[in-house]
């Protein structure tokens, strides 16, 4: 054997080893991923004919409003689909949607849950649609493209909120 050249037991013990590292960094990969998705692309909803842009601006605020129904339950879409069904808390500790800006043509509005976790977006108004983007969030994981899954839940929860709110407002006499 050549004192230079390391043992065939050496080398497997160097492949082992090597093996094992990238096994250990797919896993933390795969675990740190598990729980995100990607970040969904903005949602755009259209506005009823008639509506001024005053009344959309009215009917987003009232959205982002406390939920009239907070006791009720609802059903926000199939467990499979990665939504709940239940009942909707009420209270002070409630999660909840709330504007917390507002520059011409655009509500910034957040969303903070029970466990502190806080997603941050920019509603876009205008006279025929209403366009909603995450701009930033706290806990969830946001970065590299994607966001913790919980957000395919409040999503569409505010877009559900947002069209009831336009409708209400287009059928007000």
């Amino acid at each position: 054997m050549d004192g230079n050249r390391p043992s065939a037991a050496g080398e497997r013990g160097e492949e082992v080893v090597r093996a094992l590292e990238l096994a250990a960094i797919s896993a933390v990969l795969a675990l740190s991923a598990c729980r995100t998705v990607p970040i969904p692309p903005p949602e755009e909803i259209r506005v009823p004919p008639g509506l001024s842009l005053e009344n959309v601006r009215s009917s987003i605020v009232l959205a982002l409003g406390p939920n009239e129904d907070a006791t009720s339950t609802i059903n926000v879409r199939p467990r499979f689909l990665g939504g709940f069904s239940g009942s909707v808390a009420s209270g002070p500790s409630a999660p909840e949607w709330y504007p917390r800006g507002e520059q011409p043509g655009v509500i910034f509005a957040t969303y903070r849950s029970r466990n502190r976790n806080v997603l941050n977006v920019e509603i876009r108004y205008s006279e025929n649609l209403i366009q909603v983007e995450i701009t930033d969030s706290e806990r969830l994981r946001h970065g590299n493209g994607r966001i913790h899954k919980i957000v395919r839940v409040w999503l569409p929860e505010l877009y559900d909120r947002l069209r009831v709110s336009l409708g209400r407002t287009a059928v007000r006499p």
